[in-house]
């Protein structure tokens, strides 16, 4: 583990918040019957996302295998809403799938990666949700917003228009809106009946 200096703690700080949303989605999961899937695959990218920042302080992965975990963590979300659009299921699971095999062939000349490609499957979760808040309105504001937030960030950090340490604690704000908005109790109850009517079609 490396000394903790401030930018190093803001990382892991970004970590084990990125973690904990994970854990709290889990618990939203179960407490309404493990009915919902959007919380549970929500919770699991959040879980591999806070892995993949954490490892580089506990247990150093390769650039690989971070970008791997990176990669899982955002197909995941990205089948988490495609299963909530009752019109695009289907092709959410099908996307997914070509992302993560686009990713796999290109995987080894990752640090050559194009913007485009990498920022592909946040964009893509950008319109996912932008479809999802056509069905919920206003129960989504604040995860929309919080999404948005989070895909900015990362985009001004790719581009090396913010530092790091900006980059962490930007993104800690970020998740926690994204929590708040995925947790609403009307969200979570209507996605709950939204899901049985789902997989009885």
């Amino acid at each position: 583990m490396p000394p903790l200096e401030v930018s190093g703690l803001a990382t892991l700080t970004n970590s084990y918040v990125t973690l904990t949303c994970g854990i709290y989605l889990l618990h939203i999961y179960t407490r309404w019957g493990r009915r919902n899937y959007f919380h549970l695959f929500w919770a699991l990218g959040f879980l591999f996302y806070g892995i993949e920042i954490l490892s580089e302080f506990w247990f150093p992965l390769t650039h690989i295998l971070r970008a791997t975990l990176f990669m899982i963590s955002l197909t995941l979300w990205f089948v988490g809403i495609g299963l909530l659009l009752p019109r695009f299921r289907e092709i959410f699971v099908v996307v997914a799938n070509v992302i993560f095999l686009v990713f796999l062939v290109v995987v080894f000349g990752f640090r050559d990666y194009p913007l485009i490609i990498a920022s592909l499957p946040y964009f893509l979760i950008t319109l996912g949700v932008i479809l999802l808040m056509r069905n919920y309105g206003k129960f989504l504001y604040s995860f929309f917003l919080g999404w948005v937030f989070l895909l900015a960030i990362n985009l001004l950090f790719f581009l090396e228009f913010l530092s790091s340490i900006h980059a962490d604690i930007l993104s800690i704000l970020a998740k926690i809106l994204i929590l708040y908005g995925a947790v609403n109790p009307m969200f979570a109850m209507v996605g709950v009946e939204m899901q049985r009517l789902l997989w009885r079609t």
